[in-house]
């Protein structure tokens, strides 16, 4: 199954001149940990600011009032085809230590994003209807009533 299927095509981004402090707000009221660091019209992913730069930056530098998201994101980010499957997402993400991975299309453009909350969810999915499978092929469901 390619990643396209399982990732989330809902894509928050910001302006790389937005401030840190809208960046935070923005976090807080989608509820996500991260927001794509994109020009404005561009589907293309300059860079990832993450909940945790922030928290970082604020300790480390103290005031964030005069930054800019440019300032603080990441420029390095990690991306995957969208044709890839789950088992290279999960090698990459390994192998760079990785907690989020921007899914591209053909021609570079963002296009999905997947967590490695997303891939637990995944797979506590997945394991809970296999062990439902196992319960009803085994009788197991009828003696744990019993």
């Amino acid at each position: 199954m390619p990643v396209s299927d399982l990732c989330s095509k809902k894509l928050i981004s910001i302006s790389p001149k937005a401030s840190v402090s809208e960046a935070a707000k923005m976090m807080k009221n989608k509820g996500v940990g991260s927001l794509l660091v994109m020009d404005d019209g561009s589907k293309r992913c300059k860079g990832i600011i993450t909940d945790r730069d922030i928290t970082l930056y604020a300790v480390a530098v103290g005031e964030l009032s005069d930054l800019h998201v440019s300032d603080v994101m990441s420029r390095q980010v990690a991306t995957i085809s969208q044709k890839s499957g789950l088992h290279d997402v999960l090698t990459k993400m390994e192998k760079h230590q990785l907690r989020r991975i921007v899914i591209v299309d053909d021609d570079g453009n963002s296009c999905g994003i997947l967590t490695s909350d997303d891939v637990v969810q995944l797979l506590a999915k997945e394991m809970g209807m296999l062990g439902s499978l196992f319960a009803k092929q085994t009788g197991r469901s009828e003696q744990a009533r019993a």
